[in-house]
């Protein structure tokens, strides 16, 4: 009987603690202090008018892949976001080849720092925004 109580107590504790977060969560005490490093679009975005440097078509959603994206306008903050992007990428270890990094720009007089940063993290696109179109977007997108 003390063996059939213990594994009782075994086995409803990981639903008890599932249930009681779930509650905490969705009656609102969910953590505070978090960081948000990034942007999901809500909206329809088309990214059909961006190509890379050597004029290739950037995204083909048929290829299941996520993108993450840093869009450059100081070279030293990007350069840390150039570096998490690239952690996040190796920590997915065998699914490495799933995600595309991508890094747009829009300042001309940025382009030769911001070749020498590309070369330090291989893999990653480089599109040039010419007319803003995209950092207008994500300034919109930040003011909520």
């Amino acid at each position: 009987m003390k063996n059939k109580i213990f594994l009782a107590i075994l086995l409803l504790t990981p639903i008890l603690v599932v249930t009681l977060s779930s509650l905490y969560f969705v009656l609102g005490y969910s953590p505070e202090g978090t960081k948000n490093n990034g942007v999901f679009f809500k909206s329809y975005f088309n990214f059909d008018q961006f190509n890379n440097v050597k004029n290739e078509k950037l995204i083909e959603f048929e290829d299941g892949k996520w993108v993450m994206g840093v869009y450059i306008t100081d070279i030293l903050k990007s350069k840390e976001s150039l570096y998490l992007m690239r952690q996040l990428n190796v920590a997915l270890n065998r699914d490495i080849y799933k995600v595309k990094r991508v890094a747009f720009f829009s300042n001309m007089q940025l382009k030769t720092e911001i070749d020498g940063l590309i070369q330090e993290y291989p893999r990653t696109e480089l599109v040039n925004d010419k007319n803003g179109v995209l950092i207008n977007v994500l300034l919109i997108k930040t003011a909520y």
